[in-house]
Order: structure tokens, then C-alpha cells, then sequence
């Protein structure tokens, strides 16, 4: 699956983290855990197992509103996407996990499409860039804190 190429608003972030895919792995799917170690997600919750078509809603820091979403494609240890809308919003988030040399890349694309973020795209385009980076950095922290325990 691949975020929306033609959207107004897309970001794109990679980074090392010191730790097995298959420990990132652990962390990214346990969604109702986002909030413990992601300051950015207020809640997160999953309405059945990890499987495409399953919903996924979370909330964002003190933004009103939910985004509710649907898991498109799940391979462990390799690639979670979901697609989803909030406001009238359309959005997309691709989360890509590849071993390198003892470590994992973690790629995260997302995108956001609809009338507001027409509207206000650049400054959109802007939060979306930082929190899609800051998202990343957060994991790596928590990955590398419980890999080393």
C-alpha cells in the first residue's frame, strides 16, 4: 500500500533505532500503548485483532475530534498501513520496518487530502512533516529504552 502521491499534504521521515524489527514491531502494534510513550497521541484504541479492514481510532494532544481509521495491510515485522478521515479529511499513514545490519529502519509516510487541507495547506503540510518525524523519534526512545533493559 503507499500513502495518496497526488494529496496536498504528504511527509516522509526515516530513522535508525537500535533495535530489532521484530521489537519495533511489538511496540507499533500494541496501539493502546501509543499513548504511553508517544506524548502526541492522547488515546489509541483497536476494535478487534491487528487484520485489515479492523478499525483503529486515536485522538491527538488537545485537538478535538478522533481520527477513525481502517488497517489496510498488515505484514509483521515489515509494514502496518491504514487509511482513515478526520473533519472531512482524507489520510493515509504507511509504516515500513526494515532490518539493516543489526538495527531497524523505520519509515513513516503519511498524507492528508480534503478541503481544509487545500484550504491551509502549507501550515498543514508543516505539522503534518513535524509530527510524522516526531512520531518516528518517539518510537525509536521507547524501542531502544526496552531493548535495553
Amino acid at each position: 500500500m503507499e500513502i495518496d502521491r497526488e494529496a496536498r499534504a504528504k511527509a516522509y521521515a526515516s530513522i535508525e533505532v537500535a533495535a530489532t524489527p521484530e521489537a519495533v514491531w511489538s511496540l507499533l502494534v500494541d496501539i493502546p500503548r501509543w499513548p504511553d510513550w508517544n506524548p502526541q497521541v492522547r488515546s489509541a484504541s483497536l476494535e478487534g485483532p491487528l487484520d485489515a479492514g479492523t478499525r483503529l481510532t486515536f485522538r491527538f494532544g488537545r485537538r478535538p475530534g478522533a481520527l477513525h481509521s481502517q488497517i489496510r495491510l498488515v505484514e509483521p515485522c515489515r509494514l502496518l498501513a491504514w487509511t482513515g478521515t478526520l473533519f472531512g479529511t482524507s489520510t493515509a499513514h504507511v509504516y515500513r520496518l526494515e532490518a539493516v545490519g543489526g538495527q531497524t529502519r523505520v519509515s513513516s509516510e503519511a498524507s492528508w487530502d480534503g478541503l481544509l487541507v487545500r484550504m491551509l495547506s502549507r501550515p498543514l503540510s508543516m505539522l503534518m512533516r513535524r509530527a510524522n518525524l516526531a512520531g518516528i523519534q518517539h518510537l525509536k526512545r521507547e524501542a531502544e529504552r526496552e531493548a535495553h533493559r
